[in-house]
């Protein structure tokens, strides 16, 4: 026996009593005796990767694999040190080697399956851990792994199914509840989601994602005072990711949490021009600049790698071909302002598919979209790659993106160019929602002209308002009284139904300025969650306004919500993010609404819609012109009510309710898109024709 021998056999035995200082120590004196022994070199690289020294490891596990018989642990490791430096060819290399030699075994086919994920070959992945999972049903982590593939594949209900199994076998395997977490999150079953989370949490609370998904989900659950507490310490643990202090910012703001707001929107104005790239939605919801919001977006559009523009059908011939990628025509805002249009599409001349990116919710407004449209395809569960091959199938002349830019937008879908012709409308009022489309359509007074320079796309000016109004929405039959509403009886109503997420101190000092200048009058706002609740009582009273002046109203069915706003005198308008379905709303119900000129697109679609519905002395030049306004027509109960009877009576003879007319002009903006591109003409500004 030689002295490498005595030494292996020393450490083995230290190795086996968990004293793996003392293992290593005689691992290397065998080494330094025979740098050629097998057993010494496996043990060596195998613990070094166990304790996640990977760079110090490969050496010993290469060396190793070059002495045969070469064990199939050895392949494993070698494989495994090589994926944990991210060198994924070579690791996959090695495990196909492990493979020829034994076909047979799962560690090899879970080792290379797991290098495939990394790479995001998510289908090949998935193949590898069927193949190790058909050799051993029990392997947990294939199990785990597969739901992962399974997930980034958007194949959720499968994937969910894989982490149950898994727990099946190991209750307490901790990644394991924190991918069911994400399954339920995505499916949208958040209370079953929350629980996973938390069992995660418990389970492994240094990994920062699991607080990170529990953040998630209790926003969606309104408890952002939990949110908030899990996105911290999800930062704490990783406080490099920049991604994770937008995700705390917007959950502050949907809370009116404004404790931290300058220091939070200076920080996100130096991340844009450092060139880091930022949330999408937080350029529409904190007070940018064009330039700024146009900066981002021309960040977040050189991280998105474009396809070349696809060249399309070439004949002039048949219907054009327009497909809606939307999560969002549902019981949703856009759905309540698209649906009457969509089912005037002239569909003799245009052939309508929507790509439906979220599960089905069989809501009224979703039923009129699916009987409005020639096609309505659910892909919610369907990876990007396949809705790109599914839009070149159908040879679509025309892909347009109703959403906003949040995380749910198919971003990838639209960078892969899969139609001629890229379009963002209605869902996102800036720049870039969906990067590399061709065209936003807009109009005058969101964008005027001279703004357009801000806009990566080129705009599409249609006449009157760029939002679309459907004229059936239905009232409620029973109209609730002030005193359901909690409202006083006798005083003026001023209300504000945007998302709290869109409030900020500076509106909400030029709101409590109008309430100071306003004897008796109360604010009736929306509640989105309880946390609002005390944080904007405790800003008006820090304002020395008297907190019981502010109504909360819990959201409701549309038609409820229509036939309570008439309870209110007057709407007033938010900014930057201002009021645009509920501008519509409180429009369709009689109710004046009062804004401000913006500089931005979000910031002056109420003014779009007074200008529309014949009203252009509500829209305010500037902040102290908006509060005069307000007191002005709370004190003046005659020159209100003239607005609201030349409200009522435009309401029926201008054209911002007509869905007929504007699914008329719609057609033809898209009619022309796709004239110049059967010209050979590159996209441009241009006007649509009345």
């Amino acid at each position: 026996m030689t002295s490498a021998d005595v030494e292996f056999r020393s450490a083995l035995e230290s190795f086996r009593r968990g004293d793996h200082a003392d293992a290593e120590r005689r691992l290397r004196a065998a080494t330094a005796a025979d740098p050629r022994h097998a057993g010494v070199l496996n043990l060596l690289g195998a613990l070094l990767a166990s304790q996640e020294r990977y760079r110090e490891a490969e050496p010993f596990l290469r060396a190793a694999a070059k002495i045969p018989p070469v064990s199939a642990a050895t392949l494993y490791n070698h494989g495994l040190a090589l994926q944990n430096l991210d060198r994924p060819r070579e690791a996959i290399a090695v495990f196909d080697k492990a493979l020829a030699a034994n076909p047979r075994s799962p560690d090899a086919w879970f080792g290379r399956g797991s290098v495939l994920l990394e790479s995001g070959r998510h289908e090949e992945a998935v193949a590898c851990f069927d193949r190790a999972l058909a050799l051993d049903a029990n392997y947990e982590r294939a199990l785990a792994n597969k739901g992962t593939a399974l997930l980034r594949l958007r194949r959720y209900s499968e994937a969910l199914l894989n982490f149950d199994a898994c727990l099946r076998i190991n209750p307490r395997f901790a990644a394991a509840h924190l991918g069911r977490a994400a399954a339920l999150y995505n499916l949208r079953r958040y209370g079953l989601a929350l629980g996973s989370a938390e069992t995660a949490t418990s389970l492994a609370p240094s990994v920062a994602k699991g607080w990170e998904t529990r953040a998630n989900i209790c926003r969606e659950l309104d408890r952002l005072d939990e949110a908030i507490d899990s996105i911290g310490k999800a930062i704490a643990l990783e406080p490099t990711k920049r991604e994770w202090r937008d995700g705390l910012i917007d959950t502050r703001l949907r809370a009116c949490d404004w404790t931290s707001y300058e220091g939070d929107l200076a920080a996100f104005r130096a991340d844009i021009y450092g060139g880091a790239l930022v949330s999408s939605p937080l350029c529409v919801i904190l007070p940018l600049s064009p330039a700024e919001q146009f900066a981002a977006a021309e960040t977040r559009a050189k991280a998105t790698p474009s396809a070349r523009r696809r060249a399309g059908r070439r004949t002039s011939g048949g219907r054009i071909r327009i497909a809606y990628l939307s999560s969002e025509l549902r019981n949703h805002a856009t759905a309540h302002l698209f649906v009457g249009a969509l089912e005037f599409h002239d569909r003799e001349r245009f052939e309508i598919t929507v790509l439906n990116a979220a599960p089905r919710d069989e809501s009224s407004f979703q039923e009129r979209v699916i009987s409005a449209v020639d096609a309505f395809v659910d892909v919610d569960q369907v990876d990007d790659r396949r809705v790109i091959d599914r839009v070149r199938q159908m040879e679509t002349d025309i892909l347009v993106n109703l959403d906003f830019a949040s995380e749910r937008l198919r971003a990838a879908v639209f960078a892969a160019r899969p139609a001629p012709l890229q379009v963002n409308f209605l869902g996102s009022p800036a720049t870039a929602a969906a990067p590399h489309c061709d065209y936003m359509i807009a109009d005058e007074v969101v964008v005027p002209p001279a703004s357009a320079k801000w806009f990566i796309e080129k705009i599409v000016y249609l006449p009157g308002c760029y939002q679309p109004n459907d004229p059936t929405r239905a009232i409620a039959g029973r109209a609730p009284t002030r005193r359901d509403a909690g409202l006083p009886e006798d005083a003026f109503v001023f209300c504000s139904f945007n998302a709290n997420v869109k409030f900020n101190p500076d509106t909400f000092d030029a709101w409590m300025r109008i309430l100071a200048g306003s004897a008796g009058a109360v604010l009736w706002l929306l509640q989105d969650n309880a946390a609002v609740v005390g944080n904007l009582k405790k800003e008006a009273a820090a304002r020395g306004v008297d907190p019981s002046r502010l109504v909360f109203a819990k959201r409701t069915a549309s038609s409820e919500h229509l036939a309570r706003i008439p309870l209110a005198d007057l709407l007033l308008d938010g900014w930057p993010y201002g009021a645009h379905t509920t501008a519509s709303d409180a429009l369709w119900a009689g109710v004046p609404v009062l804004t401000r000129v913006g500089d931005v697109f979000a910031s002056r679609v109420a003014s779009s819609l007074l200008t529309a519905i014949g009203l252009p002395e509500l829209i305010a030049s500037d902040r102290d012109a908006f509060i005069a306004t307000a007191i002005d027509l709370a004190a003046d109960p005659q020159r209100l009510g003239a607005l609201k009877e030349r409200l009522a009576r435009n309401r029926a003879t201008t054209t911002l309710f007509d869905a007929r007319l504007y699914a008329r002009r719609l057609d033809k903006a898209f009619e022309m898109m796709q004239a110049r591109r059967l010209a050979n003409l590159l996209p441009e500004t241009f006007r649509v024709p009345d």
